[in-house]
């Protein structure tokens, strides 16, 4: 009975933190804000990633320089 009580409780609270999360996503967008990752250039990242590499810069100095994280330094260049 016990064990009922508290997943009752848990979930309870679990619907809270997902209602007040919802509702600042919302009031952060109607601020103007939007949430998440920023998006790059993969046109001009990637070119100037084949340029780099081909002065002979390798790998995470390329993340370095480009300013970008590792996932998107990892994604094929477009302009290959």
């Amino acid at each position: 009975m016990i064990f009922q009580i508290f997943g009752a409780l848990s979930e309870f609270e679990r619907n809270l933190v997902h209602e007040r999360t919802r509702s600042g996503l919302v009031a952060a967008r109607d601020r103007g804000r939007i949430g998440g990752r920023a998006t790059g250039d993969l046109d001009y990242m990637g070119g100037y990633k084949v340029i780099m590499e081909k002065i002979g810069v390798r790998g995470m100095q390329v993340t370095t320089q480009i300013n970008v994280g590792r996932p998107l330094h990892a994604q094929p260049c477009p302009n290959r």
